[in-house]
């Protein structure tokens, strides 16, 4: 019985020697940097059309599968948790623009540098994210890094808002529930202005009826001076001022408005 007993010990110490030394990664993947045309920050004013050169660099420590790279809009106020800008820009943009690139890697490295291109759209301005993550063999995501990119575009209408009550240096009008709210201004643009709307919006986005005033002799610039919310109830909602030009070219302008 003894003998069996030592060679049944024997063999499952030669198993145990065979099995293999099995580490597992827990440690997630580093998004180390992220530069644009070579410039390293957390926020970049550019220019529509313009084309960028995003340099990023990454770390495992292990062997990293892939990166994502993604941008999206940034005028709701939404906020990035990781690394970079957090967010909580709350300004409508003018324009649509989205993109997702992923790089997969066929090597096994723990260090990857990748250069992304990306071609800001001529139509558009406002403020958009660009987030980065990374991700290595065994699935794990790193945290996201955060880019706020604000695009201006000089070739849009141009908006000048006056709201009574006055809006005030943070971009809110506060005014008394039950009361009028109104907005004037004037609308620019080298191509000749076709119209203005001005309307309300909540939290939902939904719009107001929209007080729509139109360009007759397609001029230059064109004034809208009594644009009037009759009676606003209490709470809290945005006023809207969107100007097209002769080309078809749009710019969003709104405030806060919160009425108590």
């Amino acid at each position: 019985m003894k003998t069996r007993s030592l060679l049944f010990a024997a063999i499952c110490s030669a198993m145990a020697a065979c099995r293999p030394d099995t580490k597992i990664d827990v440690i997630p993947p580093q998004v180390n940097s992220v530069e644009i045309n070579g410039f390293d920050s957390s926020a970049f004013s550019v220019m529509a059309g313009d084309t960028l050169y995003v340099a990023i660099g990454l770390s495992d420590n292990d062997a990293l599968n892939e990166m994502r790279l993604v941008i999206h809009d940034a005028d709701n106020g939404h906020v990035h948790n990781g690394t970079g800008h957090t967010g909580g820009e709350f300004h409508l943009n003018s324009g649509i623009w989205g993109k997702e690139e992923v790089i997969e890697f066929a090597s096994r490295s723990a260090v990857q540098n990748e250069v992304v291109q990306v071609i800001v759209p001529d139509t558009i301005a406002g403020n958009w994210h660009l987030v980065v993550t990374a991700m290595d063999q065994v699935g794990q995501v790193s945290k996201e890094h955060t880019v706020l990119l604000k695009v201006e575009n000089p070739d849009l209408p141009f908006i000048t808002v006056t709201t009574w009550p006055l809006i005030n240096n943070e971009g809110i009008v506060y005014m008394q529930a039950d009361s009028n709210l109104t907005v004037g201004g004037t609308v620019s643009d080298m191509h000749g202005v076709d119209k203005i709307l001005v309307y309300s919006m909540n939290a939902l986005g939904t719009m107001s009826e929209v007080d729509t005033i139109d360009n007759e002799v397609n001029s230059l610039e064109l004034e809208f001076a009594g644009a009037t919310f009759d009676m606003v109830p209490a709470g809290t909602f945005r006023v809207v001022v969107e100007a097209i030009d002769a080309i078809g070219s749009r710019r969003v302008w709104d405030a806060k408005v919160i009425a108590q």
